[in-house]
């Protein structure tokens, strides 16, 4: 398949904040006074070791903060980071799926859960949760662009993989996948009554599909 994983798995972070995972710079508060309570004391240490590079201790208290009632906005990305910056992608799928059975409606966190099923070799799984983040937000560049690479690359679904490269275009015409939606779309062109990819799809994104792939990048 291919499909550039970690580019998804680093987007759909980004998202989430986890930038904060391993430096901690952007939880000033946290660190402004000592930790008093236990789940303080554990992110503190889980800081402490993804700051020295201890990935797996990192990982062990973050799991800890999480147990011990820090809240789960803070520790979900910190914890997410550390795990796939260690290559651990099925535990970092295990605390995804976790927090979605809490949070259905987290279509950042799903695009994450479906570029994981992608890299574990699991892409029906990972079509299912893409199509959920779409019916919901049918303008998401990004989780156009993973479904469409999904489809060709995995299903041989040609039109399926046709529609979401122009959802994509519609979405973000200048993207970084502009280029590669663009010629995909040449070769396998929608017919007209095929440009809306999902139901309420905004109408500005109902395009031909010729008008997506001539617009100059």
């Amino acid at each position: 398949m291919k499909i550039a994983i970690a580019e998804h798995l680093g987007w759909a972070l980004l998202l989430l904040g986890a930038g904060c995972a391993t430096t901690g710079s952007n939880d000033h508060a946290a660190h402004a006074k000592p930790a008093t309570s236990p789940s303080e004391r554990y992110l503190a240490q889980g800081d402490e070791f993804a700051r020295a590079g201890d990935l797996i201790r990192a990982e062990q208290y973050f799991a800890l903060a999480l147990r011990a009632g820090y809240p789960e906005q803070a520790v979900l990305p910190r914890l997410l980071h550390v795990c796939l910056a260690g290559s651990r992608l099925r535990a970092a799928l295990s605390y995804a799926e976790s927090h979605l059975l809490r949070h259905p409606d987290a279509w950042v966190l799903r695009s994450l859960v479906a570029s994981l099923e992608a890299a574990l070799g699991q892409p029906e799984l990972a079509r299912r949760e893409l199509r959920r983040v779409l019916a919901d937000r049918p303008e998401e560049a990004e989780a156009n662009y993973m479904l469409a690479v999904l489809e060709r690359d995995v299903f041989a679904g040609d039109d399926s993989a046709s529609q979401a490269f122009a959802a994509y275009l519609r979405a973000r015409p200048h993207g970084d996948h502009q280029a590669e939606a663009r010629s995909w779309l040449r070769e396998h062109p929608l017919p007209a009554e095929a440009v809306a990819v999902a139901p309420g799809t905004p109408p500005t994104l109902l395009q031909p599909t010729a008008a997506l792939v001539e617009a100059a990048p």
